[in-house]
């Protein structure tokens, strides 16, 4: 994130620090409070990223119910990828990506939601996704997002999914952002959430 906070005044770069120690805080929170575990370079590369594989399966406890929402990048996908082996978990989720990674993991229960499929994410979005929120419920919801403010919250570029983003983060008891170093500081188009949405 240093070079995101290079130009900026220092108004701008406490609030991109904030935004950045709520990102990590986010994504500590979804790895567990393990003695020893190192933070998660939130501002590394995403092939730079250490595997946290035993953090991840130590987070989610057997009969919890993990909505996984994807943005086509690898950051939220990896977090699907370090659930196959777990036991007893069920895993909610609207993307392609995440049924591909999830689909022969016998320990885990796949829900897909429906809805109309967004070519560009592998996603499904529209009123049929978000009428299937409605009837679910998820312990935690796990998404990305294509940029975080602390003042301006959760936004997206895309307004067709906005929507959708809402209904979503409405049905978890925690939210957890996974989000890269390009998140941070960042406001687009369409807002989803304030920042006191993420847990």
């Amino acid at each position: 994130i240093e070079h995101v906070l290079q130009p900026v005044g220092e108004n701008e770069r406490n609030g991109i620090a904030l935004a950045r120690q709520k990102v990590s805080d986010g994504i500590r929170g979804l790895l567990g409070d393990i003695d020893g575990a190192e933070d998660v370079p939130v501002d590394e590369h995403r092939d730079q990223r250490p595997d946290h594989q035993g953090q991840h399966e130590q987070a989610f406890d057997q009969n919890q119910a993990i909505f996984v929402a994807e943005e086509r990048d690898q950051t939220v996908l990896e977090v699907a990828h370090h659930l196959r082996d777990r036991q007893g978990l069920t895993v909610i989720t609207n993307s392609l990506l995440v049924i591909n990674a999830l689909s022969d993991a016998p320990g885990v229960t796949l829900i897909g939601l429906g809805g109309m499929l967004r070519r560009t994410e592998l996603s499904f979005i529209g009123h049929i996704a978000e009428d299937a929120l409605t009837q679910l419920h998820a312990d935690r919801v796990v998404m990305g997002i294509r940029a975080f403010d602390p003042d301006e919250g959760l936004t997206s570029e895309y307004l067709p999914e906005m929507r959708t983003d809402r209904a979503l983060l409405a049905i978890g008891k925690q939210v957890v952002i996974v989000a890269d170093h390009t998140k941070i500081g960042r406001v687009s188009t369409a807002f989803v959430a304030p920042s006191t949405a993420v847990d």
